[in-house]
């Protein structure tokens, strides 16, 4: 159970990290597990003098240190104080979520931090466990050590090939980790991104894929590419549609993107067996106008269906 940095200072509280992706089914979950998401304000104070100038057509996220939730269960070795948090043990993780419009674009990453020792930074598509580190979009890289105990600012650029744009309700999770034993202090976080300038086109909703009929339900690991082709015009940036699962086994969770992807962005999850979830999912599609499902590692199988709803131009 992570500990809230206001709810500590006051006496009590309780901080979940993140809540899931893609309007997620396990909706009982993310009620449960609110997060200090990161705010569209000014640097906060402290930061205003090492910030990096901004960047035309570029919007910004700011986490300060408050913000900042326990990604592990490692407690005994931080400390707080009004200038930040610091971590001292050995594979402590600190870190804060940052919401993206639909179809946004990542720009950078940019972190505020002392470290007597290297540490490990990076910003993530938010999925489980550890803020859904496997699913990195920046990092993990290198973050100090620095000569003196004064705050840095240390940028990195998304690259291209992982920078967006994104679904409706993607989160991500920026996060600092201690691989040695020392001191990494964090006062905060930066992202910039880009709003892609996409609208909705509604359809009457079509039926495009039931695994019931097409094929045997989806086991683990494995993707299916499905064509929209017939029903989205050429040029169309993205796909909405209601993605449904049924006669589910365990607990696991359905990623979706472009077909061909790395399908990082998690659409929806179920926790149970026997259950039935549908949510609206906002999805890129690749050029020739096709998206992926697949069964993240450890899901039990599970039949699924799509219903398409509209596109994105």
């Amino acid at each position: 159970m992570d500990i809230s940095r206001r709810g500590l200072l006051s006496g009590a509280g309780v901080l979940g990290g993140a809540a899931v992706l893609g309007g997620v089914g396990a909706a009982d979950a993310a009620a449960s597990r609110p997060d200090a998401t990161a705010r569209p304000d000014t640097p906060p104070p402290g930061l205003v003098s090492i910030s990096s100038a901004p960047q035309p057509g570029v919007s910004y996220r700011f986490a300060s240190w408050p913000d900042v939730s326990a990604l592990n269960d490692i407690l005994s070795g931080r400390r707080f104080s009004a200038a930040g948090v610091s971590a001292t043990e050995f594979n402590d993780v600190l870190g804060a979520t940052f919401d993206l419009a639909p179809g946004a674009i990542v720009h950078d990453l940019e972190i505020y931090c002392s470290a007597s020792v290297s540490a490990s930074a990076g910003l993530a598509v938010w999925s489980s466990g550890n803020a859904g580190l496997a699913n990195a979009i920046v990092g993990p890289a290198p973050v100090g050590p620095f000569a003196n105990s004064a705050l840095h600012a240390v940028k990195f650029t998304v690259p291209s090939a992982k920078n967006g744009p994104f679904p409706h309700g993607t989160k991500l999770s920026a996060y600092l980790s201690t691989p040695a034993a020392g001191t990494v202090g964090l006062s905060g976080f930066r992202v910039g991104f880009k709003n892609a300038p996409l609208a909705p086109v509604l359809i009457t909703p079509v039926r495009i894929y039931d695994s019931r009929t097409h094929h045997a339900p989806l086991k683990a690991g494995k993707t299916r590419t499905l064509s929209l082709a017939s029903h989205l015009p050429v040029g169309a940036n993205g796909a909405l549609y209601t993605l449904s699962v049924l006669d589910t086994h365990g607990h696991g969770s359905l990623h979706v993107g472009a077909g061909g992807s790395s399908l990082s962005a998690v659409g929806l999850q179920w926790s149970r067996s026997g259950d039935r979830v549908s949510v609206p999912v906002t999805s890129a599609v690749s050029a020739t106008r096709t998206i992926g499902i697949h069964s993240a590692a450890g899901s039990g199988a599970t039949d699924f269906i799509v219903d398409l709803t509209g596109y994105l131009v």
